[in-house]
């Protein structure tokens, strides 16, 4: 996918979005750090999944992805 969130990014985003709801996410942070994630890659910006969104729409944006990253790679497939 086009997009790529470094972890530490997505920690902070994550405790930006739930830090005030979920106390408790201070006590799971270290997750980030010890996970051995680098990074994650997305269909669209990072701050498109801030947005109130239903599973349709989410679902829909990763079958969007999802087709544009196999007819990319089918391309290159048949051009080599």
């Amino acid at each position: 996918p086009p997009y790529v969130f470094h972890q530490k990014d997505v920690q902070s985003a994550t405790r930006a979005l739930f830090g005030d709801r979920y106390p408790e996410l201070t006590r799971l942070e270290p997750v980030f750090t010890n996970a051995g994630v680098i990074k994650r890659h997305g269909v669209k910006p990072i701050e498109w999944y801030f947005e109130p969104r239903g599973w349709p729409e989410r679902t829909q944006a990763f079958l969007d992805g999802a087709e544009a990253l196999f007819i990319d790679a089918a391309r290159k497939a048949i051009e080599r």
